[in-house]
């Protein structure tokens, strides 16, 4: 091949590459995780609760302590606040990880939900098993809402809860969690 040639095809080849560069288009994913964890004195997050009124210590909790409750009621919860994550994004998502490390977490249906627009209405993220977890650090989901779920033009992020399943032979543990809202 010539160089005349060859210079040529590598221009060709260069032009066909900037091209496909300018038509990609990459959008930025903005996160913003949030560790919190139940009985929490950090300033700007707080918990509460509708039942789990059982405060349990053990070196294997994180912080060594957590809450729990007998899974027979599913209308019991522990609530997560944190600081606002707000977007006027069209889409957002949302993941969920606990920390669950203790014999007595087992609900095999714990479930996982947060917060996404200002009517503090709350979406389902996910249910884990809470008896055949991990020690630690637990996924539980990742949930994406589309711009139907916006409210007066924003998504606001500022809390997540867990429910007991509603098997009383069961329970539900609520210890520290991670909440990562990205955009």
């Amino acid at each position: 091949m010539t160089t005349k040639k060859f210079v040529s095809v590598l221009s060709a080849c260069c032009s066909i590459l900037m091209y496909s560069i300018t038509a990609i288009q990459v959008s930025a994913v903005t996160s913003t995780p949030r560790f919190i964890d139940n009985d929490t004195n950090v300033s700007g997050y707080s918990n509460s609760r509708y039942g789990f009124s059982e405060y349990m210590s053990s070196s294997s909790l994180y912080y060594s302590d957590a809450r729990i409750q007998n899974s027979g009621n599913s209308s019991y919860s522990y609530h997560y606040h944190f600081p606002t994550v707000s977007t006027t994004k069209d889409n957002i998502s949302v993941e969920i990880k606990a920390y669950l490390n203790h014999s007595r977490f087992t609900d095999p249906q714990a479930t996982y939900y947060a917060s996404v627009n200002v009517d503090d209405v709350y979406y389902k993220i996910g249910t884990i098993n809470q008896n055949s977890a991990n020690a630690g650090w637990n996924y539980v989901n990742t949930r994406s809402f589309n711009k139907n779920y916006k409210i007066q033009g924003a998504f606001v992020v500022n809390e997540a809860y867990v429910c007991p399943s509603g098997n009383s032979r069961y329970e539900t543990g609520a210890d520290a969690v991670y909440v990562t809202p990205s955009y």
